[in-house]
């Protein structure tokens, strides 16, 4: 299996942010039950904790459309539909990026 996974983290080591304010996404290939980084991709927030920008969201999707899933510490309903539409599976989490990409890479979610 081979699958791309974004994350939404500020420091490499906690998913720790909101899918909507995330000013960036660190990318993961997982292959053979190992995760591996290949590259942060710059973002420019749909959200800024009051108002959405649809096309600024309709963005953020399209710039993480290689992902089979994306994973932040919180994503809203409008976030998640758009996600979902485009096959990528979001993921609510609170946890190390590390644990997180363990879990993925020896899950069946991503298959």
């Amino acid at each position: 299996m081979e699958a791309r996974v974004a994350i939404a983290t500020s420091d490499g080591k906690e998913i720790d942010q909101h899918f909507g304010r995330a000013r960036d996404f660190r990318i993961y290939l997982l292959e053979g039950g190992r995760p591996r980084f290949v590259e942060r991709r710059v973002n420019v927030p749909p959200c800024d904790g009051i108002y959405h920008n649809d096309q600024l969201l309709d963005r953020t999707v399209e710039l993480l459309s290689d992902c089979r899933a994306v994973a932040a510490a919180r994503i809203g309903s409008g976030a998640i539909d758009a996600l979902l539409a485009r096959g990528i599976l979001p993921l609510a989490l609170e946890s190390t990026v590390e644990e997180a990409l363990g879990t993925l890479a020896n899950s069946k979610f991503l298959l």
